[in-house]
């Protein structure tokens, strides 16, 4: 995606007469008319757009499987030991907000993003769940909750003066925090126990 602004034009404009007498300075020229301009006013190449459009993409793709190593860790021992559920289900509460969000704004590489996420985070709880000896009833129920207001935002929010699509955006910001700070709930259990 390119995002020139009309001040971006102007500067390329600008830029072209100044250049078309000093063949000196075309190669430059044709390298910045060939990028994408920021709306600061930075070109950046088509590789560089490519590969800043999918960074964010492998990056959560690295989220998402990071839950694999606790759950093998959990089949092969049978037990989850002291490792909290919660990194596992706030994965799942979050990708399912963002899920939505994706399809309501036909966004396919959102949509799909997070329902790779949603179905990583259900697997990995399922798991969980069938080898803890602790309760998971308070974040089911936690989850539930948040998903049972956020996922019926589509019947309320338009009687309350908003859409959607601006409340799944908000509170999820919101899961995504929570998402990429679940990791420091096992923290107490690695200084106790030294590993």
């Amino acid at each position: 995606m390119s995002v020139i602004s009309s001040t971006g034009n102007a500067r390329l404009n600008n830029a072209a007469k100044d250049t078309a007498t000093d063949t000196h300075h075309s190669a430059p020229l044709l390298l910045a008319a060939s990028a994408a301009l920021t709306p600061a006013g930075y070109a950046v190449s088509p590789l560089g757009v490519t590969v800043l459009s999918n960074l964010p993409l492998a990056a959560f793709a690295f989220v998402q499987v990071s839950g694999m190593a606790p759950i093998k860790q959990i089949l092969s021992n049978k037990t989850t030991g002291d490792l909290s559920c919660f990194p596992f289900v706030s994965l799942y509460t979050n990708c399912a907000i963002w899920t939505l969000y994706g399809w309501l704004q036909s966004d396919p590489t959102l949509l799909y993003a997070n329902a790779v996420g949603l179905v990583c985070g259900a697997a990995y709880t399922a798991i969980f769940a069938k080898y803890t000896h602790q309760s998971m009833s308070k974040y089911f129920v936690g989850s539930a909750g948040i998903l049972g207001v956020f996922l019926s935002s589509p019947v309320w929010a338009p009687l309350v003066g908003t859409d959607a699509p601006t409340v799944l955006g908000t509170f999820g910001m919101s899961t995504a925090v929570v998402l990429m700070a679940s990791p420091l709930a096992v923290v107490g259990t690695v200084i106790k126990q030294k590993s």
